[in-house]
């Protein structure tokens, strides 16, 4: 075996033995529960900044999660990238992204987290210009490195309010001011600003639009790069939103944001993905997509939703990317066509989903009015369900009974891991928003949001049977993802040539 060779397995067995330490971890933390261990402290510049771990609820179910989808993409790389003369540079760099975003999700202090949070990039830049003789992948790298600086922007100045405001960088000393009712009402406005730097700085990171452009154009990278970019990375922005979400419970304005720009983000990229017809791509729209439900989420204040979603989505996202050849012949055997949905059709789901969210505001005050929320956004999604036509020799009695199986199972499976999940991060993030009455701005916004998802719903199927001239037009313009690549490959080739 040569030096790369040991190096590699000496990578791999790393990454294995970190997956292994993380399960223990949520384990521990299930007897012990939540700890911060401080590793190095010092003051530089007269700030008290220090190196520390925080072990809690969150931290160590996503810290197992980036482990073991780690180890696991550690694992098909061994073989899908063996006689690659660079596979070597690929395991450094693997490394030394996954443990950058562990540090993320284990960091006790807005420093290490924002330190954390640029190493991250700095490792999927590498990874995207594995193959950096070739133009197209030096530019995907480029745009992502110019909106990843734009995040880290906005990250900087939020987390700068954030300490101008509780004087503090430990997020323990920041929670606990921020558990007083009190103090967020004093402090309202200008936490309202540091929220609003927040939300931008997930949306840069999170690939919402219109800030995604460059996540599609990313596929020149080896399939693995993709898992990891896909079903890790990708989800810090929610991430953020979570672990900060005691901070913003105080702001009402970041929250509608995110929950216009999650719903905006979400449809349009489900819009795109379906006019695709490069399975790589349609996967990058899919993240895209699922990326704005998430953020949709935060918006809505049900931050352990987000939580199972980046959970489910991440797993499912890494499968999909190391599998592409089978999903293309099951794509194929499924052969689903959705109907052209009528407006009238369109409307009723809207309207109903809407009386839905309606009905969550006179339901114990408007306390749980978020999942109201979610609830009628799976309405919309089960009327779609419905009217899609399987094949020809596909029986339907199958096809409806085991959407209404999985449902069923699904629901079930959730309700047991919100019991649990809910209960678990009782005391690290914040409550779902409160809406008590109709003209309150968060049941204004929620309901916007599934206007917009009731609109992708009428658009996708007038796009799937493009019967009129207006529907080819648009069916061209998301084919070619409203042209935002193009655009921005004239502009940036103009200012710095690949």
């Amino acid at each position: 075996m040569n030096r790369q060779g040991l190096g590699i397995k000496v990578i791999h067995w790393g990454l294995v033995s970190q997956a292994l330490i993380a399960l223990s971890l949520v384990a521990w933390e299930v007897v012990n529960g939540p700890a911060t261990f401080t590793l190095l402290q010092g003051i530089i510049g007269g700030l008290d900044l220090k190196f520390a771990l925080r072990l809690d609820a969150l931290s160590t179910v996503l810290f197992a999660m980036i482990s073991v989808l780690g180890a696991v993409i550690s694992q098909y790389s061994l073989r899908y990238l063996d006689g690659e003369p660079r596979q070597g540079y690929f395991y450094k760099n693997l490394l030394f992204t996954v443990l950058s975003v562990s540090l993320l999700v284990l960091s006790s202090n807005l420093v290490m987290f924002f330190v954390a949070w640029c190493l991250s990039s700095a490792g999927l830049h590498n990874l995207l210009l594995f193959y950096r003789e070739r133009p197209a992948a030096v530019l995907a790298a480029r745009k992502k490195m110019l909106i990843s600086r734009l995040g880290d922007f906005f990250l900087l100045a939020g987390f700068i309010v954030t300490y101008k405001v509780f004087g503090s960088f430990d997020f323990d000393q920041i929670f606990a001011l921020g558990a007083d009712q009190g103090f967020g009402n004093a402090n309202s406005s200008m936490i309202s600003v540091a929220g609003v730097f927040l939300v931008l700085g997930a949306i840069a990171k999170s690939a919402q639009f219109p800030l995604h452009f460059w996540l599609p154009e990313t596929m020149e990278t080896p399939t693995p790069v993709s898992a990891l970019m896909h079903a890790g990375i990708i989800n810090a922005g929610g991430f953020l939103m979570i672990r900060m979400s005691p901070v913003l419970t105080h702001a009402e304005l970041p929250h509608l944001l995110l929950t216009i720009a999650g719903a905006v983000t979400a449809v349009y990229g489900a819009l795109v993905m379906i006019t695709q017809n490069d399975i790589k791509k349609k996967l990058a729209y899919s993240t895209i997509s699922q990326m704005g439900l998430m953020i949709f989420a935060c918006g809505l204040g049900a931050y352990s939703i987000a939580l199972f979603h980046i959970i489910a989505h991440s797993f499912y996202k890494a499968y999909a990317f190391l599998s592409t050849g089978d999903l293309i012949i099951e794509s194929k055997k499924s052969a689903l066509r959705p109907a052209s949905f009528g407006l009238g059709y369109s409307l009723l789901a809207t309207g109903l989903a809407i009386a839905v969210l309606a009905a969550g505001v006179n339901y114990q005050g408007g306390t749980h009015v978020a999942y109201f929320t979610y609830a009628g956004l799976l309405l919309i999604a089960l009327m779609q369900c419905v009217v899609t036509l399987p094949a020809e020799n596909f029986s339907r009695l199958r096809f409806y009974g085991s959407i209404a199986g999985l449902l069923a199972l699904a629901t079930a499976i959730y309700a047991v891991i919100e019991t649990y999940v809910g209960s678990r991060m009782a005391t690290i993030v914040a409550d779902t928003l409160d809406a008590t009455t109709l003209t309150s701005p968060t049941f204004i916004a929620s309901a916007v949001a599934l206007v917009i998802f009731g609109t992708g719903f009428y658009l996708a199927g007038q796009i799937y049977n493009a019967d009129r001239e207006w529907s080819r037009r648009l069916y061209m313009r998301l084919w070619n993802g409203d042209y935002f690549s193009q655009k921005s490959t004239h502009l940036l080739t103009a200012i710095w040539p690949a």
